[in-house]
């Protein structure tokens, strides 16, 4: 699945265009690698994302098929760090 595609359905973001827009601007790593929207994710990637404000670090468990109820979102992504960045 592709990374945007999968930043949206599994709403780690809220928009399909804002994750294309956090990889454009180079804001996201797979792996410790700079990553674009169309690179395949899979089970136990890890991706990090530089919100600004805020890092998160997520490994992938298992890939949605469709929109996931936010019920769901914990089946498919392990959080391994959020921290707020200050910023002077």
């Amino acid at each position: 699945m592709r990374l945007d595609l999968f930043l949206k359905k599994s709403r780690v973001v809220k928009t399909r265009a804002k994750s294309k827009t956090l990889c454009r601007k180079e804001l996201v790593l797979l792996n410790d690698v700079k990553a674009k929207a169309g690179k395949d994710v899979k089970p136990n990637d890890i991706i990090r994302i530089d919100f600004g404000k805020r890092i998160l670090v997520i490994e992938v468990t298992k890939m949605p098929t469709g929109n996931v109820p936010k019920s769901e979102v914990t089946s498919y992504y392990n959080v391994i760090k959020d921290e707020k960045v200050d910023i002077i």
